[in-house]
């Protein structure tokens, strides 16, 4: 799945360095800037959220990817 679609799930994204974005958690409902979702080398999308530790694993089962 490519960084775009990903992206585009999100209502709130604010670019937070080369190939890095921060996005409210919707694993636990955050209304901060709490998940850093980030574009790997390989192409891959990585996500992690500060806050309850979710992950892109997580990310992909919430909106069903």
């Amino acid at each position: 799945m490519s960084i775009d679609n990903v992206l585009n799930k999100f209502e709130r994204v604010r670019k937070s360095g080369r190939n890095k974005w921060r996005v409210p958690c919707p694993v636990h409902g955050g209304k901060d800037f709490n998940m850093i979702i980030s574009e790997r080398s390989d192409g891959s999308v990585g996500a992690y959220c500060f806050v309850c530790g979710g992950s892109a694993v997580d990310v992909a089962n919430h909106y069903g990817l």
